[in-house]
């Protein structure tokens, strides 16, 4: 789904889960999210931060949507690069990610970015499994004061045999592809 509207002479394009954009013959882009409905409840609502939900919740935990925080509304993406894909998350936490199950829109992808740097509240099992990674990129700072990434969740990723690049470790990741093949570089 999309809103259109008009800002300063341009056309401004709010784009939701679903959304297919062709970027070129060989470049795919699909929104997982935000969902349109979540998006406009939560833009209405915004009373979570990921300090108070990290304090109430344990990993892992079964989320609702009503649980959902500002995380929740990040641009979550597949980019399809020929037969390769990369599937970027944002900030989604573990009611993100279920919604995202939930929309149909997984896929077998070679690259995941975890969710909200790799936290207690993001890559719930059936969230990652549902893309089957080889690789998961955990994008956080060195000696940050959230402990990101989780211990548990690492631990989670090595038991799926899932390789693990961290940004904290390594600095900038960065992939090319030449759409059959993907390379680190």
């Amino acid at each position: 789904s999309v809103l259109s509207k008009r800002h300063q002479g341009m056309r401004v394009l709010s784009g939701f889960a679903g959304l297919r954009l062709a970027l070129s013959s060989l470049v795919e882009f699909t929104l997982l999210s935000p969902q349109e409905d979540v998006a406009r409840q939560m833009w209405a609502k915004h009373d979570f931060s990921e300090a108070t939900l990290s304090d109430k919740k344990s990993a892992f935990e079964d989320f609702s949507v009503s649980e959902m925080n500002e995380n929740d509304l990040s641009i979550g993406a597949i980019v399809r690069i020929g037969s390769v894909c990369f599937v970027l998350t944002g900030d989604l936490e573990v009611a993100g990610e279920m919604a995202v199950i939930e929309s149909g829109l997984t896929e077998d992808c070679d690259v995941l970015k975890a969710g909200h740097h790799g936290s207690k509240t993001s890559s719930l099992p059936e969230f990652v499994n549902s893309f089957s990674p080889e690789i998961v990129v955990v994008s956080s700072g060195k000696n940050n004061s959230y402990g990101h990434p989780s211990p548990q969740v690492l631990d989670f990723f090595r038991d799926q045999f899932i390789s693990i690049l961290r940004t904290d470790e390594l600095g900038s990741i960065r992939f090319e592809s030449d759409g059959d093949q993907y390379w680190l570089r």
